[in-house]
């Protein structure tokens, strides 16, 4: 009877093993077939995002450049053309580097999010919920720099991570150089109508063709075209208007 038992609980404790084994190598089998989970990755996000950017700034760069520097209108514009353009009656009005800044980062903020399309990240599962883009850009003679806030709350499964500080660099050579010439011009003519020769040869020497065109009330509009400084097959205009005040 003892040995009948004995062997009795090596066969239990036999299956025992084996059943345990096979829970064991299932249980690591599923482990290697089922997928890991994903992570959110930021990177790919953060570039799309400053692309976006970039790219808005250099079409608000052209844009606000035919309308003098200006993404909204000031006081002093005209109300009746078909492309309404500010006037300057002296260089003192001409926009300074911090304003042609200002309006810039306007156009970014107000047409970015037409850019934005993070299509290709909700077809992998991600959920996105995007506040109001502010930026502050700054001018200098080599390129903009832009920084903008744009808060990104990002969703995957349970993971949650958020974006909110963007900041990009567009080159500002040609364009520095186009509105020197520009505001070299309204200086030029502070003392009479329009001085030709005051900045013919400044505009040749950079590839500047100068349109003048009087209208109404001794006002004229300029407009300075770069055939140098393109984007998109689309040449750089920078559009202006001078009205004389007569003693």
């Amino acid at each position: 009877m003892k040995r009948g038992q004995i062997t009795i609980f090596i066969v239990i404790g036999m299956i025992v093993l084996v059943a345990a084994s096979l829970l064991f190598f299932t249980f690591s089998e599923e482990k290697k077939i089922q997928p890991q989970a994903k992570i959110i990755s930021t990177s790919a996000i953060t570039s799309l995002v400053e692309k976006c950017i970039g790219s808005t700034a250099q079409e608000g760069i052209f844009e606000n450049s035919r309308q003098g520097g200006y993404f909204v209108l000031p006081e002093h514009s005209t109300t009746d053309l078909f492309e309404d353009i500010p006037y300057f009656v002296n260089l003192s009005k001409f926009p300074g580097d911090k304003v042609l800044a200002n309006e810039l980062g306007l156009y970014i903020d107000t047409l970015l999010d037409f850019c934005l399309d993070f299509t290709v990240f909700e077809k992998q599962g991600y959920n996105f919920s995007i506040d109001t883009p502010v930026s502050d850009v700054t001018l200098n003679q080599k390129e903009f720099r832009i920084n903008t806030k744009l808060p990104i709350r990002i969703k995957l499964r349970t993971q949650t991570k958020e974006l909110s500080s963007f900041r990009v660099k567009v080159p500002a050579k040609q364009f520095y150089q186009d509105i020197t010439l520009a505001r070299k011009i309204l200086g030029s003519m502070e003392k009479e109508d329009v001085c030709l020769t005051c900045f013919a040869n400044l505009a040749n020497q950079n590839s500047v063709f100068v349109g003048i065109l009087p209208i109404h009330n001794q006002t004229y509009i300029f407009d300075l075209k770069d055939n140098n400084y393109l984007i998109d097959k689309e040449f750089f205009h920078f559009k202006f208007g001078v009205k004389y005040e007569r003693k």
